[in-house]
């Protein structure tokens, strides 16, 4: 019996009843979880160009709440002048404030986003950091549309976040909501839509030879959030002409691609012209996280936003809180912040708590060793290798030395799972909080299930079965549950309480081919990483404590291309992603 199973023996002898119920309302909303923020500042203080090392505030750095007599009643900021003054119609506020009575007022990003909905024919993009409140603030602008008689479009990268999006706009407000099924079913007198892409063109599709468009009528506003996940991985400029024509996304066009140019009336040749002449005048908002350049190039150029140059110029609005804007995109949130302190309004920086990150290397025999980025060069690893121009080669081509495991493996190693329940097993997250398991591609949900049960854990996948009825949260006495999900299902879920992420076999960059590689797709991948671990630290989301703060637990075969690329990552690339190792709080054996 390896280490893992002896360790997780004590763990298959708990019951394993699930505690799977609907649950009302979601939680994702995004507020300043400090009042000191705001309250102290005073209604006119604007924070929007507030510097930051990274997207989180650390434990030990973070302020912490103050006491009623040093923060003042609450009532020392008018939240519902605040929210008024954003575009929010009173009757929405009141419902707001009742369920969430910790948003005093809107972060920067939501403030600046919604004065600029309020304003009118412009085309948004917004990138904030994970958990800031993004979808909130189209939930919220939504509801502000269809008060003025609009109607809005919403695409969303899964169904199971279509369903809570569409929970919040009922919890919040009383226009008519409707969610298109997979199969294209929808009240088609909505007034808000809700759905994935692909239900979306099943919607187009039940009447033939008419487009979403032509079935939709009188929208206004389409909002594409995690718009750069739906679109998939895009060229670069580096790229030679082999390489583009054989880029992913010439063979395969995603669907939001598909969706967007029904709805606007956008028409593309066989030879790849587009036709922007019959393009109709709805409003877009595309937001994500990681919202780069390239997808915005690519934004433009499918005419999604309306032309950029001369007068056209002023419909684009490019909001970009993260320490990724340009000087350009600095100026601009800064001048809208001056517009909201002429308004009156209030907006409140928010403050997260930020998750840990470990990273650890399983060899064949079962042994688990953490990351170490100082590594000897005689450990027998051979690091990637770059050809003359500095490109990358496959390590596939490459002689192994001994009995490396460069090469993939087929499957998942069952070491991988073993190394998972020992580390879940020996320090175990809080009761009453969710893990969550995050299998690589390709990977067999079952198999993994499977394995996983006889290791003695209580596991739940995430099926659509399961994501249809919603996940209450485990109780405090209730064993502890693991959730087990696909790389492609992470985007866009939300688990309130949700407290450790385990990501099998790393940034899973074995799964890319040799021209992805050297494209950039390592780089890629890394965005993966951040938006598994925008799953946690999220605002309103409170789960544990300074002493056990969540986590993101990278598991990688030893001596392999992925231990290599978590390395790179970690190390090289720190500066860029935000992202440090921290020291295992268990002991390794």
């Amino acid at each position: 019996m390896s280490h893992a199973r002896r360790a997780c023996a004590v763990a298959s002898r708990l019951a394993r009843a699930s505690s799977l119920r609907p649950v009302a309302a979601p939680a994702f909303v995004s507020c300043s979880r400090w009042r000191s923020l705001t309250t102290g500042a005073g209604p006119s203080t604007s924070q929007f160009g507030m510097k930051q090392s990274g997207p989180f505030v650390d434990y030990e750095t973070a302020p912490k709440p103050p006491t009623e007599a040093e923060a003042g009643p609450f009532t020392s900021i008018d939240s519902v002048d605040a929210w008024t003054k954003a575009g929010i119609p009173r009757p929405v506020i009141d419902r707001l404030l009742a369920a969430y009575p910790e948003c005093v007022a809107p972060t920067p990003a939501q403030l600046a986003f919604l004065l600029g909905i309020a304003k009118g024919d412009v085309d948004i993009f917004l990138r904030d950091y994970m958990g800031r409140g993004k979808t909130f603030a189209l939930v919220l602008a939504a509801l502000a549309i269809v008060e003025n008689k609009g109607r809005v479009v919403v695409m969303l990268p899964t169904p199971h976040l279509a369903r809570q999006v569409t929970a919040l706009l009922l919890a919040l407000g009383d226009a008519r909501v409707s969610t298109v099924s997979n199969d294209g079913e929808a009240d088609l007198n909505a007034r808000v839509l809700l759905g994935t892409p692909r239900s979306f063109l099943a919607l187009a599709g039940k009447k033939r030879n008419m487009t979403l468009g032509d079935r939709l009528k009188g929208v206004t506003h389409v909002f594409v959030d995690e718009i750069d996940s739906q679109i998939g991985p895009l060229p670069h400029s580096r790229m030679t002409k082999s390489q583009l024509e054989r880029h992913p996304s010439r063979k395969h066009t995603p669907a939001v691609a598909d969706a967007l140019n029904s709805l606007f009336g956008i028409k593309v040749k066989q030879d790849g012209y587009i036709d922007f002449s019959g393009r109709k005048n709805i409003t877009s908002v595309f937001s994500s996280a990681t919202l780069d350049n390239t997808t915005r190039r690519h934004i433009y150029g499918r005419g999604w936003v309306r032309p950029k140059g001369g007068a056209a110029t002023k419909h684009i609005l490019d909001l970009d809180f993260s320490a990724a804007a340009t000087p350009k995109q600095v100026a601009l949130r800064d001048t809208m912040a001056v517009i909201a302190k002429r308004a009156g309004a209030v907006s409140a920086q928010p403050t997260q708590r930020k998750p840990r990150h470990y990273a650890f290397s399983v060899s064949p025999e079962g042994k688990i060793v953490p990351l170490d980025l100082a590594r000897p060069g005689d450990s027998g690893f051979i690091p990637p290798v770059v050809d003359e121009k500095g490109r990358e080669i496959d390590l596939d081509t490459l002689p192994l030395k001994g009995k490396s495991a460069n090469k993939p493996r087929p499957g998942l190693p069952v070491t991988l799972l073993e190394g998972m329940a020992y580390l879940h097993a020996t320090v175990p997250p809080p009761s009453g909080t969710y893990s969550l398991a995050v299998l690589p591609d390709g990977a067999s949900v079952t198999g993994a299930t499977t394995e996983l049960a006889a290791l003695g854990l209580n596991v739940i996948a995430l099926v659509p079965e399961v994501l249809e009825g919603g996940i209450e949260p485990p109780p405090a006495t209730a064993p502890h549950i693991m959730l087990l999900t696909t790389r492609a299902a992470v985007p866009g879920l939300h688990l309130p309480h949700l407290h450790s992420i385990y990501l099998l076999n790393g940034l899973d960059v074995s799964k890319l081919s040799k021209s992805a590689k050297m494209a950039g797709g390592r780089e890629g991948q890394s965005l993966v990483y951040s938006i598994i671990t925008g799953r946690l630290g999220r605002l309103a989301t409170e789960v544990g404590d300074p002493a056990n703060p969540q986590r993101v637990v990278s598991i990688v075969q030893h001596d392999s291309y992925e231990e290599w690329a978590l390395r790179h990552m970690f190390g090289d690339m720190y500066t860029k992603w935000q992202f440090a190792l921290s020291q295992w709080p268990g002991e390794i054996s």
